[in-house]
């Protein structure tokens, strides 16, 4: 004897019947799970695209307000390169379904990719910010004394 499925209806979870009453709490389950995804799929999506403009939009405000070789410049340039490589990491962890429920040692590589990526991005962000509002660059240098701001003398103490 052949099975008859439910017609699509916009009453089918009702025509499935109280046998299945499980198999339909399990079915609404899904069907709420499917659409939060797709919520916080999309809402992640169209943020980072909003956060991409943004970042493009100061690239271009910094590059018209900046003279050449100023370090604003470069940071905001490290900046879209480090957003572009976060926009790469994330498709490549959709594309090849690094999502989720996956435990591959290769979306354990991703995500500290992505992990470390998001670091270099929001420092150099932080950087664009600290040289456009007048910030001194930084000067790295092994000669240079270091000082102790709370002694009179401007030394460093080491233990006497």
């Amino acid at each position: 004897m052949r099975r008859q499925f439910p017609r699509a209806s916009p009453n089918w979870t009702r025509e499935l019947g109280p046998i299945d009453a499980t198999r339909r709490e399990r079915l609404l389950a899904s069907a709420r799970t499917t659409t939060q995804s797709r919520e916080i799929e999309l809402t992640h999506r169209v943020t980072s695209g909003l956060a991409l403009l943004a970042l493009l939009a100061l690239v271009v405000a910094v590059w018209r307000s900046r003279p050449a070789g100023h370090p604003a410049r470069r940071a905001a340039a490290w900046s879209m390169l480090f957003m572009l490589t976060e926009a790469g990491v994330g498709a490549g962890l959709v594309l090849f379904e690094l999502v989720a429920d996956n435990q591959s040692m290769a979306r354990a590589l991703f995500m500290a990719t992505h992990l470390v990526n998001t670091f270099f991005l929001l420092a150099f962000l932080t950087l664009t910010a600290h040289f456009a509002s007048g910030g001194a660059p930084f000067r790295w240098s092994a000669d240079r004394q270091r000082t102790d701001p709370y002694s009179g003398d401007h030394r460093l103490h080491r233990g006497r």
